[in-house]
């Protein structure tokens, strides 16, 4: 019994640690105000009509912008 309530437990663990790393937003990636712009943007193109990537060699258009940057809700 106490070998299966062992398995579980470490089961419930690893799943929540993936779930952790899936949702994880990089600690230095800018995060969108909240604003109805940003609320509706849904592809990268969306984000291309306001922000300019020429200052940013790490990023290409093709990149997900909304895979990183989030919008933040609160202080």
């Amino acid at each position: 019994m106490k070998k299966i309530l062992l398995v579980v437990v470490a089961m419930v663990t690893m799943m929540a640690m993936v779930v952790g790393c899936v949702n994880r937003i990089p600690v230095y990636s800018p995060r969108q105000t909240d604003t109805q712009a940003h609320r509706e943007a849904r592809a990268p193109q969306d984000c291309l009509d306001c922000h300019d990537l020429s200052q940013r060699p790490s990023h290409a258009p093709s990149d997900d912008c909304l895979q990183c940057h989030k919008i933040t809700k609160g202080n």
